[in-house]
């Protein structure tokens, strides 16, 4: 699990079809920013626009910084 700038993600992510060559992009869209959590919506695409992957992203968001 990554962690970065006292956020801790938690996602879950629906893959819809394969990619065997190309690039793909990713776009991440916030659905709820508060104070101690933070919701995120992100779709990836293909080269020819197709809807490759789904996810939804949840980070708490901590008020202490991490030492590590």
């Amino acid at each position: 699990m990554a962690i970065w700038q006292n956020h801790f993600p938690l996602d879950e992510a629906n893959h819809v079809r394969a990619v065997e060559s190309g690039w793909v992009t990713g776009v991440a869209r916030p659905i709820h920013l508060g104070r101690s959590s933070h919701v995120w919506d992100v779709r990836i695409h293909d080269d020819a626009d197709r809807l490759v992957c789904v996810s939804r992203v949840t980070m708490a968001v901590l008020s202490t910084p991490m030492r590590y």
